[in-house]
């Protein structure tokens, strides 16, 4: 740790300009993303919803997801004069999409475009709060590298120039820890405002941030409990602190839902979820206002309903509608650079090394709380779709690992050796640009063969359409057979196309989302608009060894050239299995 007790930019000015420096990149890269890629799986109705939600004042248009960060994403598309469309009121959030791009055809990409300025500047406040936090606990260096980790980390690069909740979750989460630690610090009464307002925009955010609770509870009894360097405070004053806390929380969600619906008694809510039925069944007065707005209240019922579903889940080549305990585990060691796990292997050494001191325990302590309880709760649950809902841990992962380029006094060490090189190494990830989502890391194979380890967000998330029209267009690809994964219309953006048929294969261009190609089940769009149900490895024979790609569109999409024999071989298997009474080439196997 630094020697230097005053911790300000003023005072480091060299770090302070790196840090900016690497935000700069940061903001080219994560522009360059947002303005050449394809309007991903979620998005599709992500923006267009929270257009609706900004300029019709209501929230229940499609209540799975917090209403800030697709309100803020939709503020840009207000000043540039985006249209809503015409639909009913009770319309679903893909008759929402299909009428925005619809009434916004001819700029329906530059919107899509310009609705991820927010998310890229909640990326950039991250970024700046997360180098003060670790200015101030641990030194410059700290500062330093711990931002080069989060702006030059493939999966924030990813996710940050995309109109989703993930990387808002990660600010909030970072808001609302940092804000818990300065309180439990010392526990004035601003902090504890401050504290309760933070908590309650993480509650805008994303659902599952009210698992902020019990880190915030756990970091107060970390920091305070038999600890004698801290004030000490009435229990009624505390006490009195925490109730105007949980005020504050309650005000902030109604002020974000504009109150809409508060008040209304339990027993009037329709619960579709376990959950939520329980608890309505467990509470005695269901006849008392709930505190809290109806849209918040129905839309973690409806999030709790999704959630107790079963969900396919694909690891290491298998399917599970159980989900894998391990499967968080595989995604960190898969797609985190070798750099950030390097970095935090030696922080964790060099934290629990015995001939350290000022080791401080109960900071580390409330830096890792988080993570291990996000972690552990993504684990148990059975929607395991992505890495990106790891996201929220990521400030605090980096802020630890980066610690050690803070460790010793004004010398250069084996850590602060370390921290030079990996950051240096974590910046060469920026090879893979544009096609963050897709990374993986060196010693998992790299994109290349990504599908046969992981699937969905975390390598195939419909963000590659605008690739795969420059190759139609070069190669003059005419009656191209595609199975895209994602919900977007690829006519809509200037991509004839037909379904491939498996009762009428035809030699010629196939386009085949490795999704898809991984026998993964989803929907899949005719040109005419209409969605068909895609079951389990309906596309399944593509995996067949006779038949290989000519090209990857963005390791997303493969492109095949079939050719009259090829087509023989698959119907010759198709008509096997059909006689064998197996509906889907379930039983094909990977090459």
């Amino acid at each position: 740790m630094s020697d230097d007790g005053q911790r300000t930019w003023k005072s480091h000015r060299v770090a302070g300009v790196v840090v900016a420096l690497v935000m700069v990149v940061h903001t080219g890269v994560l522009l360059n993303v947002a303005f050449n890629t394809c309007v991903t799986h979620d998005e599709y109705w992500h923006i267009p919803v929270g257009l609706w939600n900004l300029t019709h004042g209501e929230f229940h248009y499609d209540n799975l997801n917090p209403p800030l960060p697709r309100v803020l994403s939709a503020i840009p598309l207000v000043i540039a004069g985006a249209e809503t469309g015409d639909v009913a009121d009770d319309a679903d959030k893909e008759t929402r999409a299909d009428t925005f791009v619809a009434a916004n055809h001819d700029r329906y990409s530059r919107l899509i475009s310009l609705s991820r300025l927010s998310t890229i500047a909640v990326s950039l406040f991250v970024a700046g709060l997360l180098a003060s936090w670790a200015l101030e606990l641990f030194g410059p260096g700290a500062a330093v590298t711990s931002v080069i980790l989060w702006c030059f980390s493939p999966n924030v690069l990813a996710n940050a120039p995309l109109v989703t909740s993930d990387v808002p979750a990660a600010c909030a989460m970072l808001l609302v820890i940092r804000a818990a630690w300065k309180y439990a610090e010392r526990p004035t009464w601003r902090r504890a405002l401050w504290l309760g307002f933070w908590f309650g925009v993480a509650q805008l955010v994303k659902f599952t941030c009210i698992l902020a609770a019990p880190v915030i509870i756990a970091i107060w009894w970390v920091r305070r409990c038999g600890n004698g360097d801290c004030d000490k405070q009435k229990t009624s004053v505390t006490a009195k602190q925490w109730a105007a806390l949980l005020l504050v929380t309650i005000l902030t969600v109604n002020m974000g839902f504009l109150f809409r619906g508060t008040g209304r008694p339990l027993n009037e809510f329709k619960p579709q979820s376990q959950s939520m039925t329980a608890i309505q069944r467990l509470v005695p007065w269901t006849t008392m206002p709930v505190p809290l707005p109806a849209d918040y209240i129905e839309g973690i019922d409806h999030q709790r309903t999704i959630m107790e579903q079963l969900h396919p889940v694909y690891l290491n080549g298998k399917w599970s509608f159980e989900g894998f305990r391990s499967y968080y585990l595989y995604t960190l060691w898969y797609k985190t650079p070798h750099a950030t796990q390097i970095l935090a292997a030696v922080s964790l050494l060099v934290t629990i090394w015995p001939s350290r001191s000022h080791r401080n325990f109960r900071l580390q302590a409330a830096i890792l709380l988080p993570v291990l309880l996000l972690t552990l709760v993504a684990s148990l649950s059975h929607m395991q779709l992505g890495h990106r809902y790891l996201l929220p841990v990521f400030p605090f992962l980096f802020l630890f690992a980066g610690q050690v380029a803070s460790v010793g006094v004004r010398r250069i060490g084996l850590p602060q050796f370390l921290a030079i090189a990996a950051t240096f190494g974590l910046a060469s990830t920026l090879r893979c640009h544009p096609h963050y989502l897709s990374y993986f890391n060196e010693l998992s194979g790299g994109p290349e063969t990504a599908d046969t380890l992981l699937v969905d967000s975390n390598l195939d998330w419909g963000q590659d359409l605008f690739e795969l029209r420059d190759f139609v267009k070069e190669h003059d690809v005419q009656d191209l057979r595609l199975a895209y994964f994602g919900m977007v219309n690829p006519v809509d953006l200037g991509i004839p196309y037909s379904l491939p048929n498996n009762d009428s294969l035809r030699p010629g261009w196939y386009a085949i989302s490795v999704n898809f190609v991984r026998g993964g089940p989803h929907t899949i769009r005719h040109p005419d608009g209409r969605y068909d149900a895609v079951m389990f490895n309906t596309f399944g024979w593509f995996r067949l060894p006779e038949i290989q790609p000519v090209a990857t569109i963005g390791h997303s999409i493969r492109i095949y050239n079939l050719s009259a024999a090829n087509i023989q071989r698959v119907n010759q298997v198709l008509a096997y299995l059909k006689q064998q009474g197996v509906p889907v080439p379930t039983d094909i196997p990977d090459n």
